[in-house]
């Protein structure tokens, strides 16, 4: 799955452009039963995605943070 088009764009304009690219404060961590396509907003109540429900299930907070995530290649 790939990032929603926002931040694509974010990104891109960050690096090609002047534009400054603040990643976001809050960061939710859902699963899916369904993936979602290109249009998707985040809101899976009206995209393509389809979130679990039932049971004790809950969408997880873990914000941008050293501690909350591994470094991509594994060094740091």
């Amino acid at each position: 799955m790939s990032f929603s088009n926002t931040t694509e764009e974010n990104i891109l304009n960050g690096l090609f452009r002047s534009a400054a690219f603040s990643k976001p404060s809050e960061l939710w961590i859902a699963l899916l039963t369904a993936t979602p396509d290109e249009a998707s907003t985040g809101n899976f109540s009206t995209s393509t995605g389809t979130e679990v429900s039932g049971g004790s299930y809950a969408r997880q907070q873990l914000d941008p943070s050293d501690s909350n995530w591994t470094d991509p290649d594994g060094v740091g």
